[in-house]
């Protein structure tokens, strides 16, 4: 029995070694700078709005599975303003890598770099970010075009 236990645990080990090996390679090997436009374009489909990565895109694996951005924008709303909706000079993410190959996410850090984000109303009263967060399965305000009303109570 204990010669079972023993060959289960060296099973297991190796298996963590190896899907650590993997993840490291591929951190080291793939460039994330190469998926730069479908990163935009996923983004784009989800939320209806152009992303621009403008800065590198750079990450990391231990003990966190970091992600770095450079200066990135998300445009606007079609009818408000200009400039972009959100601005971020930089942004760094991290999360715990052993929880997330257990199907949990653990961050430790989120860092925004001098973030902007121009909220306003248009001239029928709806916010630019209205139409974001309806897209995204988010509320508006409460009472609000938009505005999700909350679940009825179950039972």
């Amino acid at each position: 029995m204990l010669r079972l236990l023993k060959w289960l645990a060296l099973v297991a080990l190796a298996l963590v070694v190896a899907v650590v090996a993997v993840i490291a390679v591929a951190v080291t090997v793939i460039d994330p700078n190469d998926y730069r436009d479908e990163i935009a374009a996923a983004v784009e489909r989800q939320t209806g709005r152009e992303l621009r990565i403008e800065g590198e895109i750079g990450w990391s694996f231990y003990p966190w599975l970091g992600l770095e951005l450079g200066r990135t924008t998300l445009a606007d709303a079609e009818g408000f303003y200009d400039a972009p909706f959100v601005e971020i000079d930089s942004l760094e993410a991290a999360i715990k890598v052993w929880p997330l190959l257990q199907g949990r996410l653990e961050t430790r850090t989120l860092v925004l770099e001098r973030p902007v984000v121009r909220l306003m109303r248009n001239a029928e009263g709806r916010g630019n970010w209205e139409a974001l967060a309806e897209r995204l399965g988010g509320a508006g305000e409460p009472g609000q075009p938009g505005a999700s009303e909350p679940a009825p109570a179950e039972g």
